[in-house]
């Protein structure tokens, strides 16, 4: 079965996940609803997309290629396309002969203002003093989407318009809770704080909006690209089918 994660978090997780366990190589695009299933359908008939763990686990003592097939559709847009992302681990196969993939590390993969990227990993409390922190995957947003908060802070601040500063503490609380996006978002709220005091008197009278951690195990919400492929053409026909007034 094809599916479609329906949540733009959950797809971050989830290419997060492989990038993680060595899905290196990827590609992306996006594709008509009315076309997704047909194109799941090839991408595991060229590239084997759907092996099982024991599977990829012994593909992977022989020397070929697992590929993974993400796909995304945002439901809250009328008819929005399928975004895709076809990630591969090292090894020999087809899908390294016949796509023009890119290494992770050479072109980061972005979505919607976001990037991924690997950073050092900060120490935490309940870490031992002795232990290696490795470099991790994370996501965070881009220079010009950065650039472009600091922007809209400063704006709101220098208005002293109170429904635009408390849109822009809502909206930083709800940035996908990945490692890197919580920093930034923590460090925006806090220009935002140091701006106020600077041209207002008194405290900083809005509460911080509470930026939540991005979780590892929890279910995506999915539908599948069958589903979707009919809803689209269904659509579709309803568009094309014309009128008794048209039609006269």
């Amino acid at each position: 079965m094809n599916l479609i994660i329906a949540h733009k978090t959950d797809l971050m997780r989830r290419v997060l996940h492989l990038v993680s366990h060595g899905y290196a190589y990827w590609i992306a695009g996006e594709i008509a609803p009315a076309k997704v299933d047909g194109f799941a359908l090839k991408c595991n008939d060229r590239y084997h997309t759907h092996r099982t763990e024991m599977q990829r686990y012994r593909a992977k003592k022989k020397g070929e290629a697992n590929t993974q097939l993400v796909m995304w559709q945002d439901q809250t847009a009328k008819n929005a396309p399928v975004h895709w992302w076809l990630l591969a681990t090292k090894g020999s196969g087809l899908v390294h002969e016949l796509e023009k993939l890119t290494m992770i590390r050479d072109s980061r993969p972005t979505l919607t203002g976001y990037e991924l990227v690997m950073t050092n990993r900060k120490r935490r409390d309940k870490d031992k003093p002795d232990k290696k922190l490795k470099p991790g995957w994370t996501w965070r947003m881009t220079a010009e989407t950065f650039e472009g908060w600091k922007e809209r802070i400063k704006t709101a601040v220098r208005h002293n318009s109170d429904n635009q500063i408390r849109q822009a503490l809502h909206s930083l609380g709800g940035v996908p809770g990945f490692r890197e996006c919580r920093v930034q978002a923590r460090l925006l709220v806090r220009m935002l704080k140091n701006d106020w005091k600077r041209t207002q008197k008194g405290e900083f009278p809005y509460p911080e909006p509470f930026i939540t951690f991005c979780g590892r195990h929890q279910k995506a919400k999915t539908i599948t690209t069958q589903e979707a492929s009919q809803k689209a053409r269904r659509k579709l026909r309803q568009a094309t089918r014309l009128s008794p007034a048209e039609s006269g």
